[in-house]
């Protein structure tokens, strides 16, 4: 017969027990019951892919995400084929998803003319990107950041006449391939311009990945101090491994949208060894392990992001997807 061994738990013990059970409960009791995700994939994910995609195969990869239970499926851009060659089907695109109903499928215009086309097309959500740097905004849209919202508000007022929402982007949040870290007040600024004119929502992206909690932080403070912050959503890349933890504290401070691309699809072509987006796997992975609700079926997204992977020919980004895929061939010989 084993002894019985009695443990003595000191008074101090249990005042640090007491401590941490408090501490836990408020993490948990600050992050909110449920988290919209917002998949870029079929937009930012394949824009900068460097052979063309089929048309037949982005509508099936949107028809995957959207069998997954995903809200909002950012579907395409109308920008000129000349700049964004990958996207030259949108309106094709556009006429084999319209009739889907369940998940909005908003869209890149880039100015007047490309909301006009949109619409044409049956878009019901649009979406503007301006950026948090000049010389960002310059290399990327060819214009600068003040002319760019300019364009945007013509968008906007556009979009209110036919009560189209307007989705507001801002690149380059944490940092710039060209000017270094940017300021929060910068950020600031670009928010401060697109809720005016009416943005609905207004996604904050870490374009190259540098980000921490450290910098990203600071920035949403400055950001919230203006927005509101049920108006506001983050979009990170990966670059640097740090995307999860720049989410996580994210939602402590009170965001409940989140952008991300199956399979970490995409990336921004300017940052030196950028690994593209934060894989909507991986997100989805941490959220059900927080016990916050996404209502997104894991197995069906990891069966689209295999799909678009075979098809590019490429290792999916998601860490999450290639540890549940190697689980599942290690089960299956056994």
């Amino acid at each position: 017969m084993l002894p019985i061994i009695f443990v003595m738990v000191g008074r101090s013990q249990l005042v640090i027990l007491a401590q941490l059970a408090v501490l836990r409960d408020q993490f948990l009791t600050i992050l909110p019951e449920y988290v919209k995700i917002v998949e870029v994939g079929p937009r930012d994910g394949l824009q900068n892919e460097k052979d063309i995609v089929p048309t037949s195969v982005k509508i099936e990869l949107i028809r995957m995400l959207v069998s997954s239970g995903l809200p909002v499926v950012e579907a395409t851009s109308f920008v000129s084929p000349k700049w964004v060659p990958q996207l030259g089907d949108a309106k094709d695109v556009m006429e084999a998803i319209r009739n889907i109903e369940g998940t909005r499928f908003p869209v890149l215009t880039p100015n007047l003319k490309g909301f006009e086309a949109a619409v044409a097309a049956g878009a019901k959500e649009v979406a503007v990107f301006a950026a948090a740097s000049e010389s960002f905004s310059k290399s990327n849209i060819n214009c600068t950041i003040e002319d760019s919202l300019k364009r945007y508000y013509e968008v906007a007022l556009a979009a209110q006449k036919l009560s189209i929402p307007v989705r507001g982007y801002i690149s380059c949040v944490v940092g710039c391939p060209v000017e270094g870290m940017v300021p929060p007040s910068k950020v600031a600024y670009v928010a401060k311009e697109l809720d005016a004119m009416g943005c609905s929502e207004i996604s904050l992206g870490d374009t190259i990945g540098v980000g921490t909690p450290g910098t990203v932080v600071p920035m949403l403070e400055a950001v919230m101090e203006i927005v509101p912050v049920n108006k506001l959503a983050v979009h990170f890349h990966d670059t640097y491994g740090q995307a999860l933890s720049n989410i996580l504290v994210s939602l402590q401070m009170g965001i409940s949208t989140v952008d991300s691309s199956v399979a970490g699809l995409g990336g921004c072509p300017y940052a030196k060894g950028a690994s593209g987006n934060v894989a909507t796997e991986d997100v989805v992975y941490m959220l059900n392990g927080l016990g916050i609700k996404t209502n997104v079926g894991l197995k069906q997204l990891m069966q689209a992001g295999d799909f678009i992977c075979q098809h590019l020919g490429r290792r999916s980004g998601s860490k999450t997807a290639v540890a549940l895929s190697r689980s599942t061939a290690h089960s299956s010989k056994l």
